[in-house]
């Protein structure tokens, strides 16, 4: 179990939580929820429980919800700021899912053992302190079978990639160019970095592929 108290953790956190959850609610990351919701609904069990690692004010979800009323969704984040901005963003249950913020760290995540059917972090993963234990903690807390994805930038994004996603998005090459380069330093990671904490996990499959161009999709499916 970590040591680290919340309260010097969520001083990392960025930006500050009234900025990212007007930047959640805008239409550029309303886009990007829809993409990852998307994605994600297909690949969820009926009726099952979601844990989302590091959900801010709780975007994802609020998106998520709506497309699939049946799952009952657990978002997780360690700034309680950041999750009483998330409250004021999510749909009303019923017609929507039932979605529950709440504070947490992934390197001990409060869930007993098999909790969840699936869970899923997007962008987070390269904020956690030590990223093997936050996934063997979501591999945890995953019942027998259940899925886990991850979404990152991807440091590797080559021009081709960037190109791309800018003319899906309807932004500059350039700018996105520039945005990419900048953010990966910080933020991106590699396929050899991804690949390297894949094969220390006790996942019984795992999968890494491209997402929408200049992000990564990482699947692990939990041991039987």
């Amino acid at each position: 179990m970590m040591t680290t108290s919340l309260s010097s953790r969520v001083k990392e956190l960025e930006p500050p939580p009234w900025l990212y959850a007007r930047l959640a609610a805008g239409g550029r990351f309303r886009r990007l929820y829809a993409r990852l919701a998307a994605d994600l609904a297909p690949r969820l069990p009926l009726g099952g429980r979601l844990l989302d690692v590091g959900t801010g004010p709780g975007g994802l979800p609020a998106v998520l919800a709506c497309r699939r009323p049946d799952l009952t969704i657990v978002g997780l984040d360690l700034a309680p700021a950041m999750l009483r901005q998330g409250r004021k963003l999510l749909p009303p249950s019923p017609p929507c899912a039932a979605v529950a913020l709440v504070a947490g760290d992934v390197h001990a995540l409060p869930f007993p053992a098999a909790a969840f059917q699936a869970a899923c972090a997007t962008f987070s993963l390269h904020h956690w302190e030590h990223p093997l234990q936050g996934l063997r903690e979501m591999t945890r807390v995953l019942a027998p079978g259940g899925v886990a994805c991850l979404y990152e930038l991807n440091g590797d994004a080559y021009p081709g990639q960037v190109r791309a996603f800018a003319r899906a998005e309807g932004l500059p090459a350039l700018l996105v160019w520039a945005a990419v380069r900048i953010l990966g330093r910080r933020h991106g990671l590699s396929r050899a970095r991804f690949v390297s904490l894949l094969d220390r996990t006790a996942a019984a499959h795992r999968e890494l592929a491209p997402f929408h161009h200049i992000f990564w999709r990482c699947s692990l499916t939990a041991p039987n």
